[in-house]
Order: structure tokens, then C-alpha cells, then sequence
């Protein structure tokens, strides 16, 4: 019983497997307490003020963000950047982002040629091929698709519409009158 209960450090082996699971790593808050002698109280070093510790360190954390939270940030390491680590950890395309609007724009043109509903961007295939192809692009929401993207290419595809029309228009007018003059 004593193996759950007890805090261990990441030296420190432990026996049995079940004990291995409970593992807990060692508050942050022993970095600015220490424990009383009778373990019911943490002192800390800063003041030497006494709080009760009642089995855990809830009050002694709380202690620190309310009254000393420069404290807490200080001793917060920066995260180190490394290659792995952006590697690991590529951020996403930007919603303003040129590559990000020209892939929206192919998965609307395949949901248009294709004739799919606009949940296909929500198949499970279709997700994983899309992070394997290209993993910084995140896809859209359906509702994304039909509710900005499908306006958009109608507008766009109704002016290239519209200007080809007016150009079979003259030329149309053009051969009908070259026709009553000859």
C-alpha cells in the first residue's frame, strides 16, 4: 500500500507494476515550500508563512498564483526550439495563406466535377490522404465548403459565364447582319 502513496522520482525504481502506473511526478510547488516536520504543513521559503498541506499541494499552489504568480512564471523554463521539435510540430496553413486558398479551392473543384456531397471531406480516406499529401493543410468543415466556397465558385464561374455569352452575342449579331447585306 505504501508504493501508491508514496511520491517517487524519476531515479527511483519501483518494485511492483501496479505502482509503476501511479507514477506522479514531483509538484512544482515543492520548488518554492518545504515540508514541515510533521508533514502537515508547508513553510514557504520566501516567508516562512505556514499553510496546511491537508494530503496535497491544491493549497499551496494556490498560494503562490494568487499572492506570488511572478514566482511561478520565473521558474518556467522557455520551451527549447529545436529542429525536431518543428518538425514534430508543423503549424497549420493560415486561413490567408495562398497555398491553403488554392487547395480549398481543388477540393471544391473535385467536390464539383465528382458530383460528392460536401460531407466526402469527412470520409476517413479522404482525410488520411489529405494529411499524408500534404500534412500543414487542414481541411476545411463541409459547411465551409458549401456555405463560402460553393457562393464563391458560383459568382466566379457566372462572370466567365456571363462574358463568354456576351461575346457569342456580338458575334451572333454580327453574322445576322452580315447576312441581310449580302
Amino acid at each position: 500500500m505504501e508504493n501508491y502513496l508514496k511520491r517517487v522520482e524519476p531515479t527511483e525504481e519501483v518494485e511492483t507494476e501496479s505502482a509503476r502506473k501511479r507514477k506522479r511526478e514531483r509538484s512544482v510547488v515543492w520548488d518554492h515550500f518545504k515540508k514541515s516536520s510533521d508533514k502537515a504543513y508547508g513553510i514557504f521559503n520566501y516567508s516562512g508563512k505556514h499553510l496546511k498541506t491537508a494530503g496535497n499541494t491544491s493549497n499551496l499552489l494556490d498560494h503562490l498564483k494568487r499572492l506570488h504568480p511572478s514566482r511561478m512564471t520565473a521558474d518556467k523554463e522557455p520551451m527549447p526550439k529545436t529542429m525536431a521539435t518543428f518538425l514534430n510540430k508543423e503549424p497549420f496553413y493560415g486561413s490567408d495563406s495562398n497555398i491553403k486558398k488554392r487547395l480549398d479551392k481543388i477540393v471544391m473543384d473535385m467536390i464539383a466535377k465528382d458530383v460528392r456531397p460536401f460531407s466526402c471531406v469527412h470520409d476517413e480516406g479522404f482525410v488520411e490522404l489529405m494529411q499524408e499529401a500534404v500534412p500543414r493543410y487542414k481541411l476545411p468543415s463541409r459547411t465551409y465548403f458549401r456555405d463560402v466556397m460553393l457562393p464563391t465558385e458560383y459568382d466566379l464561374l457566372s462572370l466567365k459565364l456571363r462574358a463568354a455569352l456576351e461575346t457569342v452575342k456580338h458575334l451572333v449579331n454580327g453574322v445576322c447582319a452580315c447576312k441581310y447585306i449580302i
